[in-house]
């Protein structure tokens, strides 16, 4: 203990005689300071802290051990490598991130900078100066953002839909396994490839009208033909947008597989002109005819008495063949019904 009281009055010493002997030198120079900084011996002890410190980590630290107030620990912070141990021994200054735990047990994150700020007259260190920052919050958000960006792959990679970054020259940089199931590549060979590759060449001129339109609008929405490996073209409804990640431009679509829809489509209308064509060829007679109850002529809807026959071809898709019962033979033609 006598020993460790020496070595804190040495450093004390040599800090007034660096310091023109100012009668509060670490105060004075400090003040200003509103990172956590505090003043470490060879042994480990807190000689001085700021008002920063105290705040966060109680007003008795001075005379503790960094590594008990700041660590919560009984030993110095092994097997992970000391800043502030590496400052005394090669006399350079350190950085490191780490975690403390402050006086009402909330954890803490520091960018830590450790400084030989002391040395005696031979240049070796008497005292390190640690000057830290809280970063809690940077550590925070970083953790929501990691978050955030698993959220995003685990969405990006479960899609049901393909979907393919890719630079403004074409060249495919990203996709989701779908994706790369959809065109039956595999992901060595699809990471090779540009858009155009995977459109028929009569669909490139499309291709180009949509990727223009995305440049001037951010966003498309737009159905095209795609082409697998094998060859086989499928029907797609693309939804594509443009993002910048530091300072480069990229290409996010969207791949929809509509084949099933184009062919349901496809046998819709066909059905739809099926049933279009029978309602042409359909005429049907409806409601009450006039009809005379002597000659049978109908009345039409001139006003015209008209042949029963005539009415009824003209009103529907019926042809009379004329004959003669035999009632009307043995009538009209008495000579021929012997």
């Amino acid at each position: 203990m006598t020993s460790s009281k020496t070595n804190q009055a040495n450093v004390l010493n040599q800090i007034k005689k660096q310091f023109g002997g100012a009668s509060d030198p670490l105060e004075s120079i400090l003040s200003s300071i509103s990172d956590h900084v505090s003043l470490i011996d060879r042994d480990f002890t807190i000689l001085w802290a700021n008002k920063t410190v105290f705040r966060q980590f109680g007003k008795d630290v001075i005379g503790k051990k960094c590594f008990e107030v700041f660590q919560g620990q009984k030993g110095p912070c092994e097997p992970f490598p000391c800043h502030t141990r590496k400052a005394f021994e090669d006399n350079e200054t350190h950085f490191a991130e780490k975690k403390a735990i402050s006086a009402s047990g909330n954890e803490i994150f520091f960018h830590i900078t450790a400084d030989p700020a002391v040395k005696d007259e031979n240049g070796n260190t008497l005292a390190v100066l640690e000057i830290s920052r809280d970063i809690t919050l940077q550590k925070m958000f970083q953790k929501e953002l990691e978050k955030s960006e698993e959220k995003y792959r685990k969405l990006f990679e479960d899609s049901n839909d393909g979907i393919i970054i890719h630079h403004l020259d074409g060249k495919i940089v990203n996709a989701n396994i779908k994706a790369i199931k959809q065109f039956g590549y595999t992901p060595e060979e699809f990471m090779g490839l540009n858009i155009k590759d995977l459109h028929p060449e009569a669909m490139l001129k499309k291709s180009k009208r949509a990727f223009k339109k995305i440049q001037e609008s951010g966003n498309v929405n737009f159905e095209i033909d795609f082409i697998k490996k094998n060859k086989k073209v499928f029907a797609a409804e693309v939804s594509s947008s443009m993002f910048d990640v530091a300072d480069m431009t990229f290409i996010q679509g969207i791949v929809r597989d509509i084949t099933k829809r184009k062919k349901v489509e496809k046998e819709k209308q066909k059905l739809i002109k099926e049933l279009n064509n029978a309602l042409d060829e359909v005429k049907q007679l409806s409601g009450l005819l006039p009809i005379c109850s002597y000659c049978k002529k109908i009345r039409d809807d001139d006003g015209y008495w008209k042949q029963l026959e005539s009415y009824i071809s003209k009103h529907s898709d019926i042809q009379f063949s004329h004959g003669i019962c035999k009632d009307c033979i043995k009538k009209h033609y008495p000579d021929f019904d012997k």
